[in-house]
């Protein structure tokens, strides 16, 4: 008995002293901003003659579309934590368009199918900010770097991850968890659930849920027809075994076409990087995205739970748990993990964006027509949304526990915690308050009197 009581506490998080005195958090918020500023001073201007798109008009495509990165990772966040607002009250009477996006996204399974959608343009948006702000050689900017820094800020990508994290991601989920309802009152957040919701509706992903039946079948939860919705009616299953049916063809079809490509040499990866390396390399990351994103639905389903009746059998579970509960860390891994899938997603854009200028006049004899679309680097998002984001969410929430029952969740939550240990992304703290400010931002205790809020989301 004495034991289990020792478990039970060491699930519970326990008060931790502000380390608003501490001189290390100053050293890391100064060395955030600082990284944050030189960073953008490189963004905006670095330049080559490789640019696809150059000069001012690349630079305001890349911040309209980190804009527009940030707007969706926030509209998730909130969502996900108004809907515990919206059951109790549905008017939302104080906010006009907010009441409107919520009764959009909160009727019959709307928010599952915005979540999947949502994930898609994320990637594709990450592609193209990778597509056209990245300067693979030749780096110039307004001052002359050194040749180091000219090459891991400018060739390696870092400035504009550094840039597309600190703007585009974190600082929206920070303003999103603290004014839910503000945010979501947006225009621009009810444009992105219509578009999500239009992307989701023509079936492009459509191959997930196919994985999720499958999955949910397997592990005996429940039937197959029960896992793909059967009790619908027959006009609406065959539109939907059309879509799935495309969409498992468009994945393979896809797949075919990212390999290709990276084997043949005919993507924007670095030239002392083979092919044969890159394509392992490719997979591996896909892995461990896919595996980043199912450690953030395990670990948010499992918080708050009392995992004592399964120490004994899933003991790297329990340690896992306990791991983020301690000391409150779940924010902590939920920014590092935030800063390793970036890091992930742009490396992959890298190794699979097509150099438009040495491709092919045709990948697989498919045509010059096709070849223009595998130019959009749409194909490649496609799978990265598919199997990288999508796949382990959805084995995740079906099976947490078994999820986190392994050692090498637990070397990523380290990894995860160790990263936001660093303090580079810190300034996003700062930045979340000065916008929250410039936009009048409340917090949503100002309108409720009991707010449900997810610090992060599932992202």
């Amino acid at each position: 008995a004495r034991d289990t009581k020792t478990m039970k506490e060491a699930l519970i998080p326990k008060p931790t002293k502000s380390d608003s005195i501490h001189p290390l958090l100053h050293i890391r918020f100064t060395l955030s901003c600082c990284l944050f500023f030189f960073s953008l001073f490189v963004l905006v201007t670095g330049n080559n003659s490789q640019k696809p798109i150059k000069g001012v008009l690349g630079v305001v495509i890349v911040f309209v579309l980190i804009i527009w990165l940030g707007v969706m990772e926030g509209s998730q966040n909130a969502l996900v934590g108004v809907r515990s607002i919206y059951t109790r009250d549905s008017t939302l009477s104080s906010h006009k368009i907010a009441s409107r996006t919520a009764a959009i996204v909160f009727q019959n399974n709307n928010l599952d199918r915005f979540i999947i959608g949502r994930q898609l343009l994320v990637v594709m948006t990450v592609f193209t900010i990778n597509f056209i702000g990245t300067i693979h050689t030749g780096c110039t900017t307004a001052f002359d770097l050194p040749s180091i820094l000219s090459r891991i800020f400018c060739e390696y990508g870092l400035a504009l991850i550094i840039v597309t994290v600190l703007l585009g991601q974190l600082t929206a989920q920070m303003i999103s968890t603290k004014s839910m309802i503000d945010f979501i009152d947006l225009r621009v957040t009810l444009l992105t659930v219509v578009v999500a919701l239009a992307v989701e509706w023509t079936g492009i992903v459509h191959a997930v849920y196919l994985i999720q039946a499958t999955f949910l079948w397997v592990s005996g939860k429940v039937g197959i027809r029960e896992a793909l919705g059967w009790g619908r009616g027959i006009c609406s299953r065959i539109w939907f075994v059309v879509r799935l049916v495309l969409s498992i063809a468009a994945l393979l079809l896809s797949l075919a076409v990212v390999c290709d490509t990276i084997v043949t040499g005919h993507t924007t990866v670095w030239n002392n990087l083979p092919p044969i390396a890159s394509i392992v390399l490719f997979f591996c990351l896909m892995a461990l995205v896919a595996i980043l994103e199912g450690l953030q639905i395990a670990l948010i389903a499992l918080r708050g739970c009392d995992l004592t009746a399964v120490v004994h059998d899933s003991s790297w579970t329990f340690a896992n748990v306990r791991l983020v509960t301690r000391d409150e860390q779940l924010s902590s891994f939920l920014v590092g993990r935030q800063v390793c899938v970036t890091v992930c997603m742009f490396v992959i854009a890298r190794i699979t964006t097509v150099d438009t200028n040495n491709s092919p006049d045709s990948t697989l004899g498919l045509g010059s027509t096709f070849q223009k679309i595998v130019n959009t680097n749409l194909l490649s998002a496609f799978v990265t949304t598919i199997l990288g984001s999508l796949v382990f969410r959805v084995i995740a929430s079906a099976s947490p526990i078994g999820f986190l029952s392994n050692p090498f969740a637990n070397i990523l939550i380290r990894l995860c915690l160790f990263l936001d240990l660093l303090g580079v992304m810190h300034f996003a703290k700062i930045l979340a308050a000065l916008i929250s400010r410039i936009f009048r931002f409340q917090n949503d205790s100002s309108f409720v009197q009991s707010v449900s809020v997810s610090e992060y989301s599932e992202s």
